[in-house]
């Protein structure tokens, strides 16, 4: 199972690597297709090597409840979301790497991370990108002036438009869960 989960993970990187140019040639494909691919890759690699047993657990010590983890998470996706790092990735390979290794690390810390995360440092996480993401999407929505130069205004509205969208679609789906979904009783 392990392997062919890396096995993915891998293939998935390389797609973004191979189709760079289709996938960075609109705002909406750049942030909302290829940095989700790059991140679930690094979930997937998470997934595919597990904490190690002779190391301390990823709950203890820098990481407790996974908030480390998680904001660190948070923090390389709310970067690679600003429009100015999204036009120097478009322009720079190496910075589209650091991109690329970001993000697909980010994905295995926040996998981890979740995994020894509270309730509560959960609900804030989700929350906050949540909050992130429709803000975002509201600034590209409503500003009058062009904030990539790779994209056109239009590219930019209509990019503005699906993160709102995703996000109001994330919510309900999590308002769903939390209200349908039977929880476990402790034993």
């Amino acid at each position: 199972m392990t392997t062919g989960r890396m096995v993915v993970a891998v293939s998935v990187v390389a797609v973004t690597i191979i189709a760079r140019n289709p996938l960075e040639q609109t705002m909406q494909r750049h942030m909302l297709m290829q940095l989700p691919m790059l991140f679930g890759a690094g979930m997937l690699f998470g997934y595919a090597a597990p904490p190690r047993k002779d190391v301390p657990a990823m709950g203890r010590g820098w990481n407790v409840q996974g908030v480390a983890g998680l904001l660190f998470a948070s923090g390389v996706l709310a970067t690679w979301m600003v429009p100015r790092a999204l036009d120097a990735a478009v322009e720079h390979v190496a910075i589209d790497a650091l991109k690329l290794l970001s993000v697909v690390a980010a994905g295995a810390i926040a996998l981890h991370s979740w995994h020894v995360a509270s309730t509560i440092v959960r609900t804030f996480v989700l929350g906050n990108m949540a909050w992130m993401t429709a803000t975002i999407g509201m600034l590209l929505l409503d500003t009058l002036v062009r904030l990539c130069t790779s994209y056109g205004s239009s590219d930019q509205h209509e990019t503005g438009i699906a993160m709102i969208a995703l996000t109001v679609a994330g919510v309900a789906g999590a308002a769903v869960y939390a209200l349908w979904v039977p929880r476990r009783q402790p034993a």
